[in-house]
């Protein structure tokens, strides 16, 4: 079955990840990778998730900043949702709906 979530997690992670910043507000690339294996029992190592950070925000679907954090005292780079980020996220998740819909609602004969 992980195998099976993992292949389906990699199609629509960039959907997965902008989701997570959305609903953070505000997330480091450590916490991406945490909540991904909590949530949905997959790990993606931090090869697989900060490459793609960045190109969300070379796309302009988010921003980056340098912040302390609290519990080390040393600096996180955590990322924002920016406007552009917000609607390509519902609208992905909008149209990953019309695809995922009709599988799951198949009647077997």
């Amino acid at each position: 079955m992980v195998k099976v979530n993992e292949k389906l997690l990699k199609g629509v992670l960039d959907i997965v990840v902008l989701r997570l910043i959305n609903e953070h507000g505000s997330i480091h690339g450590y916490r991406v990778i945490k909540t991904i294996r909590q949530r949905y029992g997959v790990y993606f190592s931090a090869s697989t998730i900060y490459p793609l950070l960045a190109q969300l925000k070379a796309k302009g679907y988010v921003t980056s900043e340098w912040v302390m954090a609290q519990a080390s005292n040393r600096p996180i780079k955590t990322y924002k949702l920016t406007q552009k980020g917000k609607t390509e996220m519902e609208t992905s998740q909008t149209e990953l709906k019309v695809i995922v819909m009709p599988l799951c609602t198949v009647q077997e004969a």
